[in-house]
């Protein structure tokens, strides 16, 4: 942002050269980026618009790093006239303009600018219109409160603050024709648009040489809304940026009182004053306890030392408190303080000093564990890993019905989209990995991919998120994309120590993916990829959230085996309402001491079966105390079998 070093120079006569006002910026204030002629080009935080925007609030910092004196150049005026009917005010959409104070004035006439004043305005980049344009800009320049005026003449009736009407026009002051939408706050009369709120006049009511009575407005705006509408108009002004960082409505005063006191300079008589402000902000009581400075920074001073910076910077003391102003947005708390008084004693005054912090041991993040298995897994079948955006448009919303959320689920809308096509937040990874097998198809004959990403929906009113494994099999008159997909995925759940699954037809061109009872996924086929030809693909999603909690890893030691293992496959029918889960267990059950694991290896079904399927489990049989012999491991191989008749009618092959 843009100042004046002879308006500073003004505010604090005894201020220094350029090189001691950066040094002196730069070390406790803000980012000095340049210096030009007379113009400072000082990169001010987010947070201290509300206090640093203005030449005073710069003067302040220097003052108070320097140690000049300084005295604020605003006198608060009392006894205004008020509420006289001279003109009125009505603000409709209270959320919006957080407070509106006008001022009536006449005037004689309207001249122009002395030059001293034209050569502030010109180093803050800011032109010179006439005399009262010019004293609202310097008003805002020097107190950081965006002022406007308004020719009363042209102001019909009331002065209404409202929200544009869809399709309603206005033209700038400086020529411009903006369409404006019901999100927009518009400051109106009667009959017609005069400005759009906080960021641009309307051409209407401009002041002109003709001028002989003026409306005054200073007031203060919500800062989302003022930051949308200057990006959806595409316009960017000094007020804009001011009250997109949250002006405090305090300044509405102090920038009334200074513009007063201008425009009696110029001859104009104030007549009347009106101040809509429902909630009011006021100044806020921080504790501050020199003990608990010297603890959170290790840096010795004394309360003496301390309300010497504080008083500088306008805090006054108050018992054991300093009262903040309520221009003072940033301050609130203990810390606050801390960090006001730490950076004007000097950062390079704080010691150096090793942090001393109890050692806790590494707890496991199984959701980056889960991740990280799974992602290796498929790396090393030869699937490649693809990173999409969390971010797709109404089409792929509205093409790609398939999610976990449910059907009532809604796509979340951006508030503030980065572009048309970019509105929602996935619903799915589909519709992302069809679009890298379009891409792919001019470089590749076949891909395999996979992601492991978030995806979101708004349900039942609230946002949720879900973590999903998405597959994509496609190529040039490749029909072999689900096949393998549903390998892939068998062998991955395996590998995660998950048995009791199967994949069931449901419609012509899916299956879905059942775990453990519960509905885990599906592998859908596509007959075409869009703007791939003679492309086919097989796209796959399982539900990672839920799948990462049905997998438990226990750490633990255990020595090395000291004897040989024996294994012993068995191969079986059974009927597919069986649960793998529960043959698993069942022969686990039959000799806990001597078999020690069991697994699927082989899975078969094919509709000539029925509702028969095919199963071959691989029993690892080993004892803690000897070598087994062929006679023991067979013994107990036939009581696996007799149970699993008993309990599960199946047929040995």
């Amino acid at each position: 942002m843009k100042f004046s070093y002879s308006l500073l120079k003004k505010l604090l006569p005894k201020l220094p050269a350029k090189t001691k006002v950066s040094e002196a910026l730069n070390m406790h204030s803000f980012e000095l980026e340049s210096i030009e002629g007379d113009t400072l080009d000082i990169k001010l935080p987010a947070n201290r618009y509300s206090d640093a925007s203005s030449h005073i609030g710069i003067a302040r910092e220097l003052s108070t790093s320097l140690g000049l004196a300084f005295k604020v150049p605003v006198k608060k005026l009392v006894n205004t006239p008020m509420n006289r009917g001279l003109f009125g005010v009505r603000v409709e959409e209270k959320d919006l303009c957080r407070r509106y104070s006008g001022r009536y004035f006449e005037l004689k006439k309207i001249g122009i600018s002395p030059t001293w004043l034209k050569s502030i305005l010109k180093s803050c980049g800011i032109q010179s219109i006439n005399a009262v344009v010019d004293v609202m800009n310097y008003a805002m320049l020097v107190t950081g409160q965006p002022m406007h005026a308004f020719d009363a003449d042209e102001v019909k009736g009331k002065i209404i603050v409202r929200r544009a009407k869809k399709g309603e026009k206005i033209t700038t002051l400086d020529g411009k024709h903006i369409e404006l939408n019901s999100q927009v706050l518009l400051i109106a009369d009667e009959k017609k648009p005069l400005a759009i709120a906080g960021i641009k006049g309307g051409k209407e009511a401009g002041v002109t040489a003709k001028t002989r009575k003026i409306i005054v407005e200073s007031a203060n705006f919500d800062p989302t809304n003022i930051f949308k509408t200057s990006r959806e108009i595409k316009l960017q002004t000094d007020a804009s940026l001011r009250f997109a960082h949250d002006l405090s409505p305090a300044l509405s005063e102090i920038g009334m009182d200074f513009a007063t006191i201008m425009l009696a300079a110029l001859g104009a008589k104030l007549k009347d004053s009106v101040d809509v402000y429902p909630k009011k902000v006021s100044d806020r009581l921080v504790n501050f306890d020199v003990a608990s400075y010297e603890k959170l920074t290790g840096e010795k001073t004394d309360l003496k030392e301390a309300k010497k910076y504080f008083e500088a910077l306008g805090f006054e003391p108050a018992g054991k408190k300093f009262r903040v102003p309520a221009w003072r947005t940033d301050v609130s708390e203990f810390e606050d303080l801390a960090e006001e008084l730490t950076r004007f004693l000097g950062y390079g005054r704080l010691k150096s000093e090793s942090p001393r912090v109890a050692i806790k041991p590494i707890a496991d993040d199984l959701e980056f564990s889960f991740g990280n298995n799974v992602k290796e897994f498929l790396t090393r079948m030869g699937l490649d890993e693809v990173y999409n955006p969390s971010f797709y448009g109404e089409k792929e919303d509205n093409d790609f019905k398939d999610s976990f959320f449910g059907a009532s689920a809604s796509a979340l809308e951006l508030e503030n989209p980065i572009a048309e096509n970019r509105k929602y937040l996935r619903k799915n990874l589909t519709a992302w990995l069809l679009k890298n097998a379009e891409w792919n198809s001019r470089f590749f004959e076949k891909i395999r991919i996979f992601e492991l990403g978030k995806t979101f929906a708004l349900v039942g009113g609230k946002t949720s998120e879900k973590l999903v494994l998405g597959v994509l099999a496609a190529g040039k008159k490749d029909k072999g994309g689900v096949l393998e997909i549903k390998g892939s995925l068998s062998e991955l759940l395996r590998s995660l120590g998950i048995t009791d699954f199967f994949f069931e037809p449901s419609g012509k061109n899916l299956l879905k993916l059942i775990v453990n009872g519960r509905d885990m996924g599906f592998i859908r086929q596509f007959s075409s990829v869009p703007g791939a030809k003679q492309w086919v693909a097989a796209a796959a999603e399982v539900d990672a959230d839920s799948l990462s909690k049905m997998i438990s890893e226990e750490h633990e030691y255990k020595p090395l085996p000291k004897y040989p293992e024996v294994i012993r496959d068995i191969s079986m029918v059974s009927d597919r309402a069986v649960s793998i889960g529960d043959i698993v267990e069942e022969i686990s059950l039959v000799n806990e001491k001597l078999i020690d694991d069991v697994d699927l290896v082989d899975e078969y079904w094919d509709e000539k079966f029925g509702p028969k399927q095919s199963l071959t489990f691989r029993i690892v049989f080993r004892s803690d105390e000897k070598t087994l012999g062929d006679e023991e491991v067979n013994a107990e191989v036939e009581k696996i079998i007799s149970n699993l008749k008993r309990k599960f009618q199946i047929e040995v092959r």
